[in-house]
């Protein structure tokens, strides 16, 4: 493990601020070997010489389609992919480096930052949200309560379906953007517990499936939300009974939606209705802060540090035995090679379906907190991590073992990457170094 220290920082020509981040050498992102299989409509797979096997498509990283026509090696291990409709992606050694200047974009008070098909978002705690198209770097506008009647103050996350809409959770519950106007998501059913409540994540599946945790101190039933294409519906006890007095065909309808029988690893077991709502939650209640949506199960992380799953069947909370302790968990990802990559506010683990795997620790004293994570666009099997420390904070780079670390003299919030650039949210405004 490396670790740097900085200099003074300066202002940059127009006389904005800027803050060095420690660090001056350059490292290589080695090239995984291996058989390329090209698809028809799921992307690539690469059966690595390392044991792994990685799966790429046009959802977890830069390929631009999932029909994949053609693929050529060289001896050095790059290879080139061509697509039926994207073009063509290269995938080649790339130079990293973390030293030089950080540049101010926006003064605000950032609360979560996230690069989009090409575009920067950044929510902010009372002006809403602004946009900037990212080459080159420049703001396309902002959207807040004074612009747009019924707009969120505090933006919480974002994220994008496969018809390009954006959707946005904050203060004002769930916006989607669908390129000409925005529309507010509403609940099915009334929700007089909802009222004042904030839409704190949201997360899209492979499958165009939606999912929005209101947090609260309360049964994670009452906090997940999944949109049925006009509005969301919680999966509860009152949401089975109702569905048990419908007719078949929109029983069925329903019992898909919520993936009741057959859509995850275990059914509910309707022959033993009763008793299986009684068992539909156990475990102790706890704000939702991150999800995520797999083929098996709906993954839930809270802020007391457990993680729970919906299986189809009802909701299991997973011992701290086999997750390890790693803190309040803040985000969730899947990664190519199907591990899950868990980020809680004191360490990283994967999980690869059988086994968890705690990472080794970027901690370097007391009061370090890990507060946010972004997956490399350009590899997405390696990531970085935004955390604060006594002296003030910075960003990690974990790659093949080791974390390269970057100081900052404030505490980095959030953190965003687009292809070359590395977006940093600190309590003071939006940075971004040039990579």
């Amino acid at each position: 493990m490396n670790e740097r220290t900085g200099n003074p920082g300066g202002s940059d020509q127009n006389g904005l601020p800027e803050d060095p981040v420690a660090g001056s050498n350059v490292f290589h992102s080695p090239l995984v070997r291996g058989l390329w299989i090209g698809t028809q409509n799921s992307g690539l797979l690469l059966f690595a010489t390392n044991g792994e096997r990685y799966h790429l498509t046009s959802e977890n990283s830069k390929l631009p389609c999932d029909n994949v026509t053609a693929i050529a090696l060289s001896e050095n291990g790059e290879a080139w992919f061509g697509t039926e409709t994207g073009g063509i992606m290269r995938y080649s050694k790339r130079n990293m480096s973390g030293k030089g200047m950080l540049k101010n974009l926006l003064t605000c008070q950032p609360t979560r930052i996230r690069v989009l098909a090409d575009m920067l978002y950044i929510g902010t705690k009372s002006q809403g949200m602004h946009i900037y198209q990212l080459n080159p770097i420049k703001s396309l506008g902002d959207f807040n309560a004074d612009n747009v009647k019924g707009f969120h103050k505090t933006v919480t996350d974002f994220a994008m379906d496969k018809d390009g809409c954006l959707w946005v959770a904050g203060d004002a519950g769930v916006l989607r953007w669908d390129g000409k106007a925005w529309k507010n998501i509403r609940f099915r059913e009334p929700q007089p517990k909802m009222v004042g409540r904030t839409a704190t994540r949201i997360v899209i599946d492979g499958g165009n499936r939606i999912f929005v945790a209101f947090s609260a101190e309360s049964k994670v039933y009452e906090q997940v939300f999944v949109y049925d294409g006009t509005s969301l519906v919680g999966t509860t006890p009152e949401t089975i009974n109702a569905i048990l007095q419908l007719s078949d065909k929109e029983k069925y309808q329903e019992i898909k939606l919520h993936s009741l029988d057959g859509g995850y690893m275990r059914n509910f077991d309707f022959g033993n209705a009763s008793q299986s709502l009684r068992d539909f939650e156990k475990d102790a209640a706890a704000p939702v802060t991150a999800l995520l949506n797999t083929e098996h199960y709906l993954l839930v992380g809270m802020e007391n540090g457990y993680q729970k799953i919906f299986d189809g069947e009802n909701y299991k909370q997973l011992s701290e035995k086999g997750t390890g302790q790693i803190g309040a968990i803040l985000n969730l990802f899947r990664l190519p090679s199907g591990r899950i990559l868990i980020q809680g506010s004191e360490g990283v683990s994967e999980f690869d379906g059988q086994h968890y795997r705690l990472i080794e620790s970027a901690a370097t004293g007391q009061d370090f907190k890990i507060n946010d994570m972004c997956i490399d666009q350009m590899n997405p099997e390696t990531y970085r991590i935004a955390f604060s420390n006594p002296d003030g904070g910075g960003y990690a780079l974990y790659q093949n073992g080791f974390w390269e670390k970057y100081y900052t003299r404030s505490a980095v919030k959030s953190i965003a990457q687009s292809d070359f650039v590395i977006f940093l949210a600190m309590p003071e405004g939006v940075f971004y170094l040039p990579e």
